[in-house]
């Protein structure tokens, strides 16, 4: 079990794996740009919604599930935490209305002020 520290969120976790979490303590931007990384993450994508495509998005529920196959989250909630602590530091946005709660659901979210720029000064490959 490791203590991990995400923006003023702290929480217990182990990984299902039984290997140590990665330790990013503290560390949400590091989690942001292997996130939007198109080499080690989900990259920005299109998708659609009611009707409409959204470019350079990516769906909270695919968030989760990755959060937890990289091991930065041990759990659900933990992942739900991060994808929180995301949206509450402004590098991830809802694309669709002003709702500021991260969901475990096909949400989608994009880009917010900060994850851009972390990515233009982090010259990590993204596309979208």
């Amino acid at each position: 079990s490791t203590s991990q520290f995400y923006g003023g969120i702290q929480s217990q976790s182990s990984s299902p794996t039984g290997k140590a979490p990665h330790d990013i303590t503290n560390n949400l931007r590091e989690v942001w740009l292997d996130l939007v990384s198109e080499t080690t993450g989900l990259g920005l994508q299109t998708h659609r919604y009611r009707l409409r495509s959204y470019a350079g998005t990516m769906v909270g529920s695919v968030i989760v599930d990755w959060l937890i196959n990289k091991e930065f989250a041990g759990n659900r909630n933990m992942a739900l935490s991060i994808g929180q602590a995301l949206l509450d530091s402004h590098r991830i946005e809802p694309a669709v209305g002003e709702e500021h709660v991260f969901k475990d659901e096909y949400c989608l979210y994009k880009v917010g002020p900060l994850g851009q720029v972390e990515i233009e000064n982090s010259q990590v490959p993204v596309s979208d």
